[in-house]
């Protein structure tokens, strides 16, 4: 449960605790916004990214169309559980 490691996490702390596993569409940036300070989001982005690479190494233009789309999606999420 992530809420309750959270809780464990911050009443040892007074840093911001974030998490970070498995945090790929808006509904789960909301619902871990809701219990930590922070989502952590790097993974969904280097995935989404990685789906328009070209066999030279370079990103298609889609890469950043892409990419720009998911972070407003999932900043979305965080934004409804801080609402």
């Amino acid at each position: 449960d992530v809420s309750a490691a959270v809780a464990r996490l911050k009443r040892q702390t007074q840093l911001p605790v974030a998490v970070g596993f498995g945090i790929r569409t808006a509904e789960q940036a909301e619902a871990i916004a809701k219990v930590a300070d922070g989502a952590v989001v790097g993974s969904a982005l280097v995935g989404c990214i990685a789906k328009h690479v070209k066999a030279d190494g370079s990103a298609s233009a889609q890469a950043v169309t892409d990419a720009l789309a998911l972070v407003r999606e999932l900043s979305g999420g965080v934004k409804r559980a801080r609402g």
